[in-house]
């Protein structure tokens, strides 16, 4: 029920809009309307940190205001065991399928 609300609301599909859509075409338009909303955040937070900085707040950073944005997640090191370990169960599981 939330997916259909969100797509009416949010993107303002019709009904029958909503249910022609495949789940990729979805996702891509939710997609674009996520970038459209965080490019006008980012619009606004650069104003905000601007005049922060200009009145004497130096800890003033970007994305204080619209902290969804600012936290990023840092990429996973894999190291080369985990890699070898994944392979091995990879090929593990092609064999099995195999035998079926």
């Amino acid at each position: 029920m939330a997916i259909w609300a969100n797509a009416r609301i949010a993107l303002g599909l019709s009904e029958q809009e909503f249910w022609r859509l495949t789940p990729a075409k979805l996702t891509a338009m939710v997609d674009v309307v996520n970038d459209l909303t965080k490019l006008e955040d980012y619009r606004a937070d650069v104003i905000v940190t601007v005049i922060r900085r200009i009145v004497g707040d130096k800890k003033a950073q970007m994305w204080d205001f619209f902290p969804q944005h600012k936290t990023k997640r840092e990429p996973k090191v894999v190291t080369a065991d985990e890699v070898r370990a994944n392979m091995k169960a990879f090929i593990e599981m092609q064999k099995l399928q195999g035998a079926k």
